[in-house]
């Protein structure tokens, strides 16, 4: 039998004295076609169904080879779904209990008659099973007298299993499309997609085909190839299709046995304002709100409620609430992001307010289109005098509206042009702001240029265009020459700077501005394993100033204290035994050598995402006995790992086996360490390489038709390749020589 151009198989049918053909129903079922409502006959213990129940299924039999061809419709088979390799998510490690500390020096010296100063900023962090907790500080010179000052102390706490965060301390509260943002001390309890790294949260594309014979599928998006599989007879779907924000289309070839194409092809937009059907974010705040925020560390403000929550209704509307609440004035609104299937995203959103000064209101509409040619995107944002919002000081008057405009076009090839339009009417004193700007930048020949310009049309300010010129001579290093025209005049700048690596080395950066009060400047950076030193001077009209800083951190973890860089990510401590000067990769790259403990600091891994973590097997000794060479460390955010590689010493000997009559033990034979797990076998001359060996071990000897129980001392020693025996291989126990 045959079906659609499958691969033939042999089955059990009956044929009716009809003529009608009978199969059986678990030979349907495997074949994918969907079964008729009409019951099946039971024969011989088997249940039939007629192929003629299937409407527009065709057979043929062949007498003389008494084979059966038949053809079915695809819309008879069952849907087969083809889809992307899923995201897993990565499951974090618990985080041991630890702690870092991170710090910023800046010693600076001014020229004649200028004072010296000493600034400072530090962070301590401390995290355990139940979150990370940081408080930072900052040394300030102000003109009554130096002094450090608080500025955020929080403890967070994430739950990656259900994409949210509890945050206890300084925060700042959420604003959603149109509302403000404060910085206030409280309690946060919000939506954090980035405890998924790769959870997708746009709606996703998918497209639906059908097959008649066996054929192949290839995916496009954008024309790049992003799938191939091959397909049953049948239709198919392909659902959760990744795109790329913006304009595009998705394009599905299908090709069948007999090199038959057909193309479907459908354009789509994409927009991460967008969530997918069912998802929603949040974001719930209650605290009171921060006054002098980086001049005094305690100053505490009104108390306050917001909430912002935005929910998916379907893969083209997602919509959103926002409320805040003082005791003074209060705030609600409503709003929506809506795709316009091929052009672009909408969005719009209303909102009410009430205080001591009256009742207020917002209105505000967007638009978005984002395509390879032509993307255009602008804001409108029209409020009453009396409207109050988070941020907006009670004496403050509401703008009358705001303005923003954005539209980018190509104009050669690989280059566009960027146009943006900033309109700000004001209903006090100042004045308004109308700002027109434009760039574009384009490479030619290994040079990177850049023209840009900004013309006020209302307001201060003067029209200034400039040219910039980026020329790389190595792989951290470049050479930038600027020129900028204003009102005051025409000014140039020119720079060589060398960025430092990501590992131990150095950079540097040059500039020299003849016409400017700082005509040259220069600094020089040094990076190694535990910190980075900068000293740079500036040439003023009436002097020179200098300047040194040393940034750098201290990890915790174990009992154990670790000098390293500064901390701003998840770190792993990694174990390699007691062997130093081992090579410690992550993401294949050198990131560390073990000290003198055999541990090392590996800063930079990234929160919730598997690092693979390596070590460098040529750097330990023959004799260790390493389980593996790499780990996946999956970190909490900001917390520290424990890597333990669990690499010891094995002593390790050849081992010279003889037989009674003087000759070798034969080759194949298998040597067992009695107490261990692991076979070893014997080479020419009776020698067997054996690890895992202590001062007494015993060895059992086995080959086809004899086999022994020896022996075995061991004395450690300098030698890499010691030499044992030759032991006297001659019954079940014998003493070694």
């Amino acid at each position: 039998m045959q079906l659609n151009g499958q691969a033939p198989e042999t089955v059990l049918m009956r044929r009716d004295p009809d003529g009608q053909l009978w199969a059986r129903v678990e030979d349907l079922k495997r074949w994918r076609l969907r079964l008729p409502a009409a019951a099946p006959v039971i024969q011989d213990g088997n249940e039939f169904q007629s192929l003629a129940s299937f409407p527009g299924l065709k057979w043929q039999i062949d007498e003389a080879t008494q084979s059966v061809t038949i053809t079915a419709p695809a819309r008879l088979f069952e849907r087969t779904q083809l889809g992307f390799p899923g995201l897993r998510a990565a499951r974090p490690d618990p985080a041991a209990p630890g702690g870092f500390l991170n710090y910023d020096l800046l010693a600076t010296h001014g020229p004649a008659g200028s004072p010296s100063s000493l600034g400072a900023t530090l962070e301590a962090g401390m995290f355990n099973r139940w979150g990370e907790g940081t408080s930072t500080f900052a040394r300030i010179n102000p003109s009554d007298g130096s002094r450090f000052i608080r500025l955020d102390t929080a403890w967070t706490q994430d739950r990656p299993d259900t994409l949210s965060s509890l945050l206890l301390g300084d925060s700042i509260s959420q604003a959603g499309s149109w509302g403000g943002a404060v910085r206030f001390a409280g309690v946060q309890w919000h939506t954090d997609f980035t405890t998924q790294p790769g959870f997708v949260t746009t709606p996703l594309a998918g497209l639906k085909g059908e097959a008649t014979l066996p054929s192949t599928v290839d995916l496009y998006v954008n024309n790049a190839l992003r799938l191939q599989s091959s397909v049953p007879p049948g239709p198919f779907s392909i659902p959760n299709i990744p795109l790329v924000s913006g304009l595009g289309d998705v394009q599905l070839v299908v090709r069948d046995v007999l090199g038959r194409e057909q193309l479907i092809s459908v354009p789509y937009y994409s927009s991460p304002s967008l969530l997918r059907e069912g998802l929603s974010s949040y974001s719930y705040e209650m605290g009171a709100t921060r006054n002098n925020y980086g001049l005094t560390s305690n100053d505490y403000g009104p108390g306050l409620m917001a909430g912002t929550h935005r929910y998916g209704f379907n893969d083209s509307f997602t919509g959103e609430t926002h409320v805040e609440l003082q005791y003074d004035q209060q705030n609600a609104g409503i709003g929506g992001v809506w795709l316009q299937r091929g052009v672009g995203v909408l969005n719009a959103g209303v909102s009410a307010s009430h205080s001591s000064g009256g009742d207020g209101g917002l209105m505000q509409v967007g638009f978005e289109r984002q395509a390879p040619g032509f993307s255009v995107s602008g804001t409108a944002r029209f409020e009453t005098a009396q409207y109050r919002q988070l941020g907006i000081l009670p004496t403050q008057l509401a703008p009358v509206r705001e303005l923003q405009l954005n539209l980018s076009t190509p104009i050669v090839h690989r280059t566009a042009l960027n146009l943006s339009y900033i309109q700000q009417d004001y209903r006090d004193d100042r004045p308004p702001e109308h700002l027109l700007s434009m760039n574009t930048n384009h490479s030619f020949g290994g040079v990177f240029w850049s023209l840009y310009g900004f013309k006020p049309l209302r307001g201060p300010g003067s029209t200034t265009v400039g040219l910039s010129l980026n020329i790389p001579f190595g792989p951290r290093s470049n050479f930038t020459a600027t020129t900028t025209h204003d009102d005051s005049g025409t000014h140039e700048q020119l720079e060589v700077q060398q960025n430092l690596p990501l590992g131990r080395g150095y950079g540097y950066r040059i500039i020299a501005a003849p016409d400017s009060t700082n005509p040259i400047g220069a600094s020089g950076s040094y990076q190694n394993d535990v910190g980075t030193y900068t000293v740079s001077a500036s040439k003023f009209e009436d002097g020179v100033a200098e300047s040194a800083e040393d940034q750098g951190g201290i990890a915790f973890l174990g009992g154990h204290a670790y000098l390293s860089r500064r901390l701003d990510d998840s770190f792993a401590v990694v174990q390699v035994g007691d062997y130093p000067d081992v090579r410690v990769y992550a993401d294949n790259q050198e990131a560390g050598r073990t000290d003198s403990n055999g541990t090392v600091l590996i800063p930079r891994l990234r929160p919730y995402e598997e690092n693979p973590v390596s070590i460098e097997q040529a750097d330990l000794p023959l004799d260790a006995d390493i389980p593996t060479i790499e780990q996946l460390a999956v970190p909490y955010r900001r917390s520290g790992l424990k890597l333990d590689f669990a690499v010891k010493q094995s002593y390790g000997a050849l081992v010279v086996l003889q037989l009674d009559n003087g000759s070798p033990v034969p080759s194949g034979a298998v040597v067992h360490l009695i107490g261990g797990d692991i076979d070893f076998p014997v080479a020419l001359r009776g020698e067997s390489y054996v690890t895992g060996l202590s001062e007494h071990s015993r060895l059992a000897v086995s080959w086809a038709g004899g086999g022994c129980e020896i022996a075995v001392h061991f004395a450690p020693s300098a030698d890499p390749l010691p030499r044992l025996g030759p032991y006297l291989c001659k019954g079940p126990a014998t003493a070694g020589n």
